[in-house]
């Protein structure tokens, strides 16, 4: 693209000096003076991503879209329990290592409404034992029908 002016096109987002965007953007690039826990995104999706390669075989294409979609979008709370779910529901179980890290994981979600359900589902995930689905109570409905 050629410009017949002596500088480029102005992004309706860019600042007044055209350098730099005004907009709060989210979080807050400060430094953070606490070392990094679980709920660090970067260990979040890791884990979750380990727990995919286990829980691989036990994911329909449906299931397996809506794990990589929320483990893209940083919701590992969603992919993890939506893993230990397959898992479970196939009476399959989990190394005790990768369970420890879950459990140890999960504390930092102390007190949110999903953790009782998946602290249950990590210790089925370790005894291998399935439940009816209806006393997991995990909602079977895709990832995608709540998006707006």
């Amino acid at each position: 693209m050629i410009y017949l002016t002596n500088h480029g096109p102005r992004a309706p987002w860019a600042g007044l000096d055209r350098t730099r965007c005004e907009r709060p953007h989210g979080r807050s690039r400060g430094r953070v003076s606490r070392p990094p826990t679980w709920g660090s995104a970067s260990r979040e999706k890791e884990l979750a991503w380990t727990l995919a390669d286990a829980a691989g075989r036990y994911l329909g294409t449906v299931q397996r879209n809506d794990v990589f979609v929320a483990i893209g979008i940083g919701d590992a709370l969603t992919a993890i329990r939506l893993l230990l779910d397959a898992i479970t529901r196939a009476g399959s179980t989990v190394e005790e290592g990768l369970a420890t890290r879950l459990s140890s994981w999960l504390d930092s979600y102390t007190g949110h409404d999903d953790e009782p359900l998946v602290r249950r589902l990590i210790r089925q995930a370790v005894r291998g034992q399935a439940e009816e689905p209806a006393a997991t109570g995990v909602d079977r409905v895709s990832l995608l029908d709540h998006v707006v």
